[in-house]
């Protein structure tokens, strides 16, 4: 185990911790419904969606990580085929 003394050590890892507290109560506030959609997505326990984020794992952060891409791809996609594509006509008089 490696001691931190440097004063900016200790900084950056404050700044990292902050950072992270952030992330879990971020986590909370997003609606349930996107919490198991995500979790649908990375093909994991819709239950776990109430879980606080310390509870899960490097990899299962990893694999929902990998997933939410994959779905922001996707859905970006979806999003394009729903746009309307009826020409719109301003006069101007």
């Amino acid at each position: 185990m490696r001691v931190i003394t440097a004063p900016a050590e200790v900084a950056a890892l404050v700044a990292a911790e902050k950072v992270e507290e952030a992330r879990i109560t971020i986590w909370l506030l997003l609606p349930a419904q996107v919490r198991r959609l995500v979790l649908a997505f990375a093909e994991m326990p819709r239950e776990r969606a109430e879980d606080d984020l310390t509870k899960f794992s490097r990899n299962e952060r990893a694999r929902i990580t990998g997933a939410l891409q994959s779905m922001m791809v996707h859905l970006s996609m979806a999003e394009n085929c729903m746009r309307d594509t009826e020409p719109r006509t301003t006069v101007l008089h």
